[in-house]
């Protein structure tokens, strides 16, 4: 049994950190294409999983997931294709249980905002599960309409409905039925909740033992087989699961905030390069300003020419980047770079990084089969966008960096 009152507080400021990505983390125009894998040459070669489309403000989930999917897939050869939505409605149930006082903001809404911080607690507590178990009618979808019902119905039932009062929201039985409806789960994948859990939720993942887990087809993080390059030992790949990543120790990822002086920013963009260099799918958190966007880019150019538009917080993944060498050769994007020289020259000082690419969650981008630059689904974030002033911070907000970098 788990002492609740324990984890409320450091839980706390774990939400708080969220707040900023709970906003701006879905696009206009985007496309309900399904993605296939991205093949492309590059500076780096970072294996991705599959585009996805997020169709409510819960980036960091699509982020995060998608993060695991990578260095999965870098262990495996395989793709996972983790639920969102089995992470979307653990995270309303840790909030609303947690904070039933302020489960909804000053304007009435309930946010699905997170950071990396967050998303290890609730992963390590609850892990994670294919979207084929979980909601078997979204298992090929690369949009879940989902949870946008849910998170109107969930909302609704904040305001208005059964978890309206204070009382109600402590009520954590009630909480997840409400969540349970929400989702539209059916009887067979609430019973392997309870199994699992209990109708509180008062177990975690890993108490209630392989057995039992397996047979509801949760995955524990010491399930999932992942690889990670170590950038103590020059980048070398490095095997275990994803508890390994999650939990701390010498094996675990680690984020740090993007400086605002120059010399620390430079600093800080070389261990981007030199983890990208290594294959590692680079949490990256950012401020959008939609007026900044032109396309599939992001620039100060365009941002400048608009002035401020409509903000808010997202969480992508590194993928490649662009560069221009002291004597003014550019590492361009998308071209294959094999001499070790040239990657030396890129992590020069004087070396300018022009833009990062990142896989997003909006979604596809251009015509199918196409092919552009950036690759369908993927931004390119001009460095001097984020590096300039945005929302009330800076374009680039952190990174998820991996051991020894």
């Amino acid at each position: 049994m788990t002492d609740f009152s324990l984890t409320r507080l450091p839980l706390l400021a774990l939400l708080a950190l969220g707040i900023a990505c709970s906003a701006g983390c879905t696009a206009e125009g985007t496309t309900d294409e399904p993605e296939t894998e991205i093949s492309t040459d590059d500076i780096t070669s970072v294996v991705q999983s599959s585009v996805k489309n997020q169709s409510i403000g819960n980036c960091w989930v699509y982020a995060n997931l998608g993060w695991v999917e990578s260095m999965n897939k870098r262990a495996t050869g395989t793709e996972l294709n983790l639920s969102e939505s089995y992470g979307s409605y653990w995270d309303w149930f840790t909030k609303v249980t947690s904070w039933p006082d302020t489960a909804l903001d000053d304007k009435g809404e309930f946010s699905a905002g997170g950071t990396y911080t967050l998303f290890k607690w609730e992963v390590s507590r609850y892990g994670a599960m294919l979207e084929k178990d979980f909601i078997p009618e979204e298992a090929e979808a690369s949009r879940s309409s989902r949870q946008g019902t849910a998170i109107r119905a969930f909302t609704e039932s904040l305001k208005n409905g059964a978890l309206k009062t204070v009382a109600a929201r402590k009520d954590r039985a009630l909480v997840r039925a409400e969540l349970d409806k929400a989702f539209g789960l059916s009887p067979e994948v609430v019973k392997k909740l309870d199994d699992v859990f209990g109708k509180t939720a008062a177990g975690t993942v890993t108490g209630a033992g392989r057995v039992k887990r397996q047979a509801a087809g949760i995955l524990a993080p010491q399930d999932i087989q992942v690889a990670w390059p170590d950038g103590r030992q020059n980048g070398a790949e490095q095997r275990g699961t994803l508890a390994d990543s999650v939990t701390a120790g010498s094996k675990a990822w680690f984020e740090v905030q993007y400086p605002t002086d120059e010399a620390g920013r430079r600093r800080f963009q070389i261990r981007m390069q030199r983890a990208l260099h290594s294959q590692a799918p680079v949490l990256t958190w950012w401020n959008v300003d939609f007026n900044a966007q032109t396309g599939s880019k992001f620039s100060k150019a365009q941002l400048d020419s608009r002035g401020p538009g409509r903000t808010g917080g997202h969480m992508t993944l590194g993928f490649d980047y662009q560069a221009k060498l002291a004597d003014g050769t550019v590492l361009a994007a998308g071209k294959d770079v094999t001499d070790q020289s040239l990657l030396t020259k890129a992590l020069a000082t004087d070396t300018k990084v022009e833009f990062f690419r990142v896989k997003n969650s909006w979604g596809g981008t251009g015509l199918p089969g196409v092919e552009t630059a950036p690759p369908s689904g993927y931004y390119d974030l001009e460095m001097a966008y984020l590096d300039a002033k945005v929302a009330t911070g800076y374009g680039l907000v952190a990174v998820v960096f991996p051991p020894g970098f």
